[in-house]
């Protein structure tokens, strides 16, 4: 008996028996359909997507078995042309809702990584922002500072005038009573 491994769902097993592959075939169809259920409802943890995985695989079964036992029943050529030709309607149906599921992943990477984007770019703002409101602020100090410098600056020059006019009127009257 030959050992084979295999990967479903993210997790190895080594499976004894069987053709190798056809146990890989197996083991590839039910990833892809456990993916699928996942990929359908991303609320489901990995337990129940595989359960869930599992009765769609029951169920395909069962309608297969229906089948089967309709075209025994009849032993109809034509009911199983028909089973055939609705099975292959059945798979292209299957074939183009992956394709679309795996379109629909694709533009949700898109859109994801595009919002991803968005939010760093957000961020970088709010930092540039944050920067220039600090600077601002700082700014406002200095000029503030400035402004009081100036007053008493302008007070200086004012009583310095006021000294110039009294010393000049000294002057003047020391003048007046020179002569």
């Amino acid at each position: 008996m030959e050992k084979v491994k295999v990967q479903i769902d993210g997790m190895s097993f080594v499976v004894v028996g069987g053709e190798t592959s056809k146990v890989r075939g197996f083991a590839k169809d039910l990833d892809t359909r456990i993916r699928t259920v996942q990929g359908a409802n991303y609320r489901l943890n990995q337990v129940q997507s595989i359960v869930l995985a599992a009765l769609n695989i029951l169920e395909e079964k069962d309608i297969l078995e229906s089948r089967v036992n309709d075209v025994d029943a009849g032993s109809s050529e034509e009911k199983a042309l028909q089973v055939m030709a609705e099975n292959e309607t059945l798979r292209a149906g299957l074939k183009e809702a992956e394709e679309k599921i795996a379109a629909i992943r694709s533009h949700y990477d898109k859109q994801k990584h595009s919002l991803d984007e968005a939010k760093q770019e957000a961020a970088e703002l709010r930092d540039t922002l944050k920067k220039q409101t600090d600077k601002q602020g700082d700014m406002t100090a200095e000029l503030d500072k400035l402004k009081q410098e100036k007053e008493a600056l302008e007070r200086q020059i004012f009583e310095s005038q006021k000294r110039i006019i009294d010393l000049s009127r000294e002057l003047e009257s020391l003048h007046d009573k020179a002569r």
